[in-house]
């Protein structure tokens, strides 16, 4: 018959729960991105949306807002919204990378409407998206989404969170 020693048998035991925590520090843990995002329309903060997303997961986020009618115009609020899709994709030493993509619904008044407020205001659909946005730690990168008829801007900014 085959015997094992004490010594081998602690050593063999030792050895197996070393093997078997290997996975928990091997691992090392997916970090987390807090960002901030500042959507500017004409020059001017119309929004905001902050948040802390693990890299390579999707936060989305949509927002709904009424817009009231010219005063003097007897119409109803016509209803906008903004979908926001932020991914953290890849992290270096000095910088976060996002893949952004965004639905804007945005007020696209009529020339009628602003003359008479004879028909009321459509909305305009904007859908954009940048694969790769380069955002330095603690600093500000934009990106342009309409030059004009609104000029809309978003601006966002990112930092490893140490939670």
């Amino acid at each position: 018959m085959y015997r094992l020693s004490l010594k081998m048998l602690i050593a063999s035991v030792l050895s197996l729960f070393s093997w078997a925590s290997l996975p928990a520090w091997a691992q090392p843990s997916t970090p987390i991105v807090q960002w901030e995002l500042h959507i500017m329309q004409e020059g001017r903060q119309v929004a905001s949306l902050a948040g802390q997303t693990p890299l390579g997961q999707s936060h989305t986020e949509t927002n709904r807002y009424l817009v009231s009618p010219a005063l003097g115009c007897d119409q109803a609020a016509i209803e906008l919204a903004r979908t926001i899709i932020i991914t953290p994709d890849t992290l270096t030493d000095q910088a976060v990378t996002f893949a952004l993509e965004t639905r804007e619904t945005l007020e696209k008044p009529s020339a009628s409407a602003l003359l008479n407020c004879a028909s009321p205001a459509s909305p305009r659909i904007v859908n954009a998206s940048h694969p790769r946005l380069v955002v330095p730690f603690n600093a500000w990168a934009t990106w342009q989404i309409l030059p004009r008829n609104p000029m809309l801007v978003y601006r966002l900014r990112a930092r490893l969170s140490h939670s």
